[in-house]
């Protein structure tokens, strides 16, 4: 696997910009995209972390 794009913080309302916050620790979470290629075909996954 490999990072395709840096982490972001994760927008909870795209018109607005709102960021997202977790219910458990009130942080904002992060999305990072990575690659994960096997066989010769890719797939790109969005993953939100804490």
């Amino acid at each position: 696997m490999e990072v395709a794009q840096p982490p972001a913080l994760k927008i909870a309302t795209r018109p607005t910009g709102e960021i997202a916050t977790s219910r458990n620790t009130g942080a904002p979470p992060m999305t990072v995209d990575v690659i994960f290629v096997m066989d010769g075909n890719a797939e790109i996954l969005n993953l939100t972390v804490p």
